[in-house]
């Protein structure tokens, strides 16, 4: 019974000591996770800014998203079944037939 009072005592000074040092973390990490927000949300956002006249217009980083400076293609292509009834009734292979591409810029 003697033996197992130091190793209990030694676990509650383990387990105090990282209770402690995740408390004084915690502690560090909420001013850290202030000035993580405050540097992400003074970066550029996707808005609109008003110019010396009171318009508004796009930001550079809106101006950036709304022209890519590379281009954008969007290809698709469809299959029309021919044999539908065989397909149904006879286990047939489909009879496809290629429909496309359409082109999306």
């Amino acid at each position: 019974m003697l033996k197992k009072a130091p190793c209990l005592f030694g676990s509650a000074i383990v387990f105090g000591l990282l209770f402690a040092i995740g408390g004084v973390l915690l502690l560090i990490g909420v001013p850290l996770d202030r000035i993580i927000n405050d540097q992400v949300i003074s970066q550029d956002f996707l808005g609109y800014v008003r110019d010396e006249n009171g318009t508004e217009v796009p930001n550079a980083m809106t101006q950036s998203w709304l022209h890519p400076p590379y281009s954008f293609q969007l290809n698709i292509w469809m299959f029309n079944v021919t044999n539908v009834d065989g397909i149904l009734k006879r286990f047939e292979k489909p009879n496809l037939q290629q429909i496309g591409p359409f082109v999306f810029e």
